[in-house]
């Protein structure tokens, strides 16, 4: 069944296709950033390599080929960025010790 109102809907596709370029993007060492701009450019309001990356990879593997909004991109991009934090964090945080000698 497809839910009627699909604006909070998230497609685990598309999820899967930004966040696999965002390891790519990462992995080669840049920065996982983008850009906002407020003067209404042609592309949208989020824009930069990163963002063109993934509309590019996109692109190449939808037929026919689709182009994503920047604001949907921003949102997968930010939800990565708080998906690393928070294995980095469980990854280096302290060993919990407990009352070993009770």
């Amino acid at each position: 069944m497809s839910p009627r109102d699909k604006r909070f809907s998230r497609d685990k596709r598309r999820q899967y296709i930004v966040e696999s370029c965002c390891y790519i993007w990462k992995d080669a060492g840049r920065p996982l950033t983008y850009t906002t701009y407020s003067d209404g450019r042609p592309g949208g309001q989020r824009q930069g390599p990163l963002v063109n990356f993934i509309q590019a990879v996109v692109k190449m593997i939808t037929e026919p080929g689709q182009i994503l909004s920047g604001e949907t991109i921003r949102v997968d991009i930010d939800g990565f960025r708080d998906k690393l934090e928070r294995e980095e964090q469980e990854r280096w945080a302290p060993p919990e010790l407990g009352n070993q000698y009770t």
